[in-house]
């Protein structure tokens, strides 16, 4: 990015206009925000080198002096550099404490310490496809978990009139010899029963997963109701898992509030963990960490995701740094996870063209864009633009790079390209 890390943020800072363009900008982002408060915004640019962490690192600043407790979170998965603009540690990041849970290794247990969230946490990390048995006072639900995700759950041992087979005979959809020959050959081959009997032609489809549907709710029902359950996990090969479950479960948003409803107390510190405090007053800083070696499958990743909840929830304000929108595939996969983002453009350097193809990228990704900062402004033609009177003083000044207002985004080819300004320091 160009910047010069002997010198510190707070030095800069120091400098009246570039101190007085992030108020402007502030302005700007307030004013943006009246109508439909924002609690997470990405900074981005379309390239490197355009002054993107400068931008979020000061606009962090100025937000948490309005009072407000704000997360600075660097998910630049190339080249993070948070930490040296605030002077933190950041050797130990967000990065590691995701990676970390990988490395978790539980089998079997007791719902407490950790809870039903945490456990599709730690098989969606690990990419298991499990059986996950819970048990309470001789009652006992099996969840099936692909990819951190429920797709089927069972009552163990449950009344056999609640039964696919029972219920279908009972509603007259089958007769008790087709329910035996299907049964027989579910015996002998260990095929899922309902795929026996659409297959045999013996029930529609449609008429499966409506009953699937009822009987896996009504399963995650009674999980919900146990207290303090015990657990255990088994591997599960992914050719065993029962098709229309897998469909019902794409299908239903049941299965998405049944997990928001569990929180996950061991995820949460494990994140927190990676949280530090900074030498300014309610500003906290999430560095990076260890570069990941698949950026797109961590930022792609649930715990991303609940991440970005859990920061939310926990601060007044998260501004996020974000890798460069063009040549890093992982830097699509966060706008639609924040409530706004802002695309840094460097005044002289970045061609039109880049900077509409990197608008296009974030209005693909379903980003609210809420505008562009200008950076590198030449402060000397600025002033003799808008302010002629100041231009003689102006010119014995050093060349400063001013970052201006939020101005609209770019629409079409009416807009003039930037313009040559001083390079980023």
């Amino acid at each position: 990015m160009g910047h010069n890390h002997r010198r510190s943020i707070f030095e800069i800072r120091k400098d009246g206009p570039f101190a007085e363009a992030f108020d402007s900008l502030m302005v700007n982002f307030s004013l943006s925000s009246i109508d439909d408060p924002i609690k997470s915004i990405l900074v981005t640019s379309s390239v490197m080198e355009e002054g993107k962490t400068l931008v979020a690192t000061n606009l962090a600043i100025n937000i948490a002096a309005t009072g407000k407790k704000v997360l600075l979170v660097d998910l630049d998965l190339r080249r993070p550099s948070v930490h040296k603009w605030l002077d933190v540690n950041g050797n130990f990041g967000l990065v590691n404490a995701l990676l970390g849970i990988t490395s978790v290794n539980i089998e079997s247990g007791r719902l407490g310490e950790y809870t039903i969230g945490d456990l599709l946490y730690f098989l969606e990390a690990q990419g298991r496809s499990a059986l996950v048995t819970f048990e309470s006072d001789g009652t006992a639900v099996e969840v099936t978990v692909k990819a951190g995700h429920i797709i089927n759950a069972n009552l163990k041992n449950g009344p056999i009139e609640r039964s696919l087979g029972r219920i279908l005979l009972h509603c007259k959809g089958i007769t008790s010899d087709q329910l035996k020959e299907a049964l027989t050959l579910q015996q002998r081959t260990g095929k899922p029963l309902s795929q026996l009997l659409v297959s045999l032609g013996f029930s529609p489809k449609e008429e499966i997963k409506k009953i699937t549907k009822a009987l896996i709710e009504e399963s995650l029902r009674r999980l919900f109701l146990f207290e303090n359950p015990t657990f255990r996990i088994e591997n599960l090969n992914s050719a065993h898992i029962e098709t229309y479950a897998e469909e019902v479960s794409k299908e239903q948003a049941y299965f998405r509030r049944f997990v928001e409803l569990n929180t996950a107390p061991f995820f949460n510190r494990v994140v927190s963990a990676a949280v530090k405090s900074t030498p300014v007053q309610n500003l906290f800083v999430c560095p990076c960490g260890k570069l990941p070696p698949n950026p797109v499958e961590v930022m792609g990743s649930k715990r991303m995701e609940e991440f970005v909840k859990i920061a939310t929830a926990s601060f007044d304000m998260v501004v996020l740094d974000s890798s460069p929108v063009l040549g890093a595939a992982h830097a699509s996969l966060l706008p639609s996870l924040v409530d706004g983002v802002l695309l840094v453009v460097r005044a002289g350097k970045t061609d039109k063209k880049i900077i509409l193809e990197a608008k296009r990228q974030l209005e693909m990704a379903n980003a609210k864009l809420l505008g562009v900062v200008l950076n590198g402004v030449d402060r000397r033609v600025h002033y003799r633009r808008y302010y002629p009177h100041y231009a003689r003083s102006e010119e014995a000044d050093t060349k400063q790079p001013v970052h201006r207002k939020l101005i609209p985004l770019l629409r079409g080819n009416s807009d003039s390209a930037p313009e040559r300004g001083q390079e980023a320091r």
